[in-house]
């Protein structure tokens, strides 16, 4: 895991060129991601696909995901 490398939502998005809220419905109808309370969460499915949470004090938590 040295030298994996994790992207955001966000900046996949922009990586593949498709409209961040696109992304994030597409990722919720697969079942990666689901919305709780305002916060977008990580399933387990999610996780099996290499997704991570991040966080720091300034902006949170988000969901990352592995750019191989």
């Amino acid at each position: 895991m040295g030298n994996t490398k994790y992207i955001s939502t966000t900046a996949l998005s922009k990586l593949i060129n498709i409209p961040t809220s696109e992304l994030f419905s597409l990722l919720m109808k697969m079942g990666w991601i689901e919305r709780k309370n305002d916060t977008w969460c990580l399933t387990e499915k999610g996780k099996m696909k290499d997704g991570q949470l991040r966080s720091d004090s300034i902006r949170g938590t988000w969901i990352v995901w592995c750019y191989c």
